[in-house]
């Protein structure tokens, strides 16, 4: 569990791996893109993202709930009592 303020967020190791996925991509994009300014081949394929999206799908549940809803409840500020 991580916390939030006085706001306890439970994070799946799904969730987690999802998050390892995303910079994964994020690195093999950037790769490629610094290669193409070279002028070199890529260094990643289609192929290559395909298999990435297929583990990311493959983590679309994170403790029964879609993986963007747990995402937004966790960038939610909590509500704070009246006074």
């Amino acid at each position: 569990m991580a916390g939030l303020g006085n706001v306890t967020i439970n994070v799946s190791n799904h969730f987690i791996e999802l998050q390892a996925l995303m910079s994964e991509r994020d690195g093999m994009t950037a790769e490629n893109t610094y290669r193409d300014h070279l002028g070199q081949g890529v260094a990643y394929t289609d192929a290559d993202f395909g298999k990435l999206a297929e583990q990311m799908r493959a983590l679309k549940i994170v403790e029964g709930v879609p993986v963007h809803h747990a995402t937004a409840k966790a960038s939610r500020k909590p509500k704070l009592p009246k006074r």
